[in-house]
């Protein structure tokens, strides 16, 4: 059985393993903003997400789901009960080949030229060493 549940303080050291292990971006990672997928079973950290608080822009991220849950429905788990909480456009940018999966949960892709500030600069710099990146926007 898995659960949900909003990360605490304790919960930060297991949070940034998890981020590195999936090789994700590091930059604000704050477990204030994190969402936790958890088996009630071993009581272990499955899985987690976050929406990132920028100035300009929120932005859902650092979803991670470890390799023995996968495709059983916690990351999309994880992403639906954190757009529930939200009130305006959510933001993400994520690899090409990824756009398909954000899509099933009413993401579309926005432009370069129509992204927020803070998305522009993650988009430009893997794009400089050829890395296909989108921005998609959730509303």
């Amino acid at each position: 059985m898995i659960e949900t549940r909003r990360a605490t303080a304790q919960d930060q050291r297991q949070i940034w393993r998890m981020i590195a292990a999936a090789r994700l971006d590091p930059t604000s990672m704050k477990w204030q903003h994190f969402l936790l997928a958890m088996d009630m079973d071993s009581g272990a950290l499955i899985g987690c997400a976050q929406i990132k608080r920028h100035r300009d822009c929120n932005e859902f991220g650092s979803l991670a789901v470890l390799p023995s849950h996968r495709k059983r429905g916690v990351g999309g788990r994880l992403l639906r009960e954190l757009l529930q909480d939200e009130c305006g456009p959510v933001y993400l940018v994520c690899l090409e080949r990824m756009r398909p999966y954000y899509e099933r949960f009413g993401f579309r892709v926005t432009p370069l030229s129509e992204s927020p500030r803070t998305l522009k600069i993650k988009q430009i710099l893997p794009r400089l060493v050829g890395v296909r990146v989108v921005c998609m926007r959730f509303d």
